[in-house]
C-alpha cells in the first residue's frame, strides 16, 4: 500500500486550490511553483484529475484550473483509489486464489480489516478538512499572491 508520486501531486494541486475561493481560478505555472511540482506533471495530474471530475480547466487570459466540487466532499479516498491502480495492503484481498489457505486464512482477515480501516479514515479525511490546517502553504501562497 503505497501512494505514488503522481498521487502525491494530485493531492498537493487540489490543496491548493481548496485553499482558494470556490469560483477562483489557478494558473497550472502558478500551482506548480507553489507545490514545488515540474510543469509537465502540472499538466498531467490536473488531465486526469479532470477526468475524474474533480477539477475544471480553462484556456486563456482568465483560465486556470478549479475544483469541480465543494472541498468539503472530495475525500483523499476518492482522490487515492481513483488514481492509484492497487491500493491494496495485500494481493490475497484483489484475488483470493493467490493464497492456497484461501477464506480460512487468519491474516487475510486481519489485512481486510486494516484494509477497511484505512480506507474508512481516507473517507473521513476531506480536502476542506486539509485546507483548513495551518501549514507553510500559508505562507508560499501569500507570498505568491494566489490567497483566496
Amino acid at each position: 500500500m503505497r501512494i505514488g508520486r503522481e498521487t502525491d501531486y494530485a493531492i498537493r494541486i487540489l490543496l491548493a486550490l481548496a485553499r482558494q475561493d470556490a469560483d477562483e481560478r489557478m494558473t497550472s505555472g502558478a500551482v506548480g511553483k507553489i507545490m514545488a511540482i515540474p510543469p509537465l506533471m502540472v499538466r498531467r495530474v490536473v488531465a486526469r484529475l479532470a477526468q475524474m471530475g474533480l477539477v475544471t480547466t480553462r484556456l486563456g487570459r482568465n483560465g486556470g484550473i478549479r475544483l469541480m466540487r465543494a472541498s468539503q466532499t472530495i475525500t483523499l479516498r476518492e482522490v487515492i483509489v481513483g488514481l492509484e491502480p492497487s491500493f491494496v495492503i495485500a494481493d490475497c484481498l484483489v484475488d483470493p486464489d493467490l493464497c492456497p489457505l484461501e477464506a480460512t486464512c487468519p491474516v487475510r482477515r486481519q489485512w481486510a480489516r486494516l484494509q477497511a480501516l484505512v480506507l474508512g479514515e481516507l473517507e473521513r479525511i476531506t480536502l476542506a478538512d486539509l485546507a483548513a490546517a495551518p501549514s507553510s502553504l500559508d505562507r508560499l501562497l501569500e507570498s505568491s499572491g494566489q490567497v483566496g
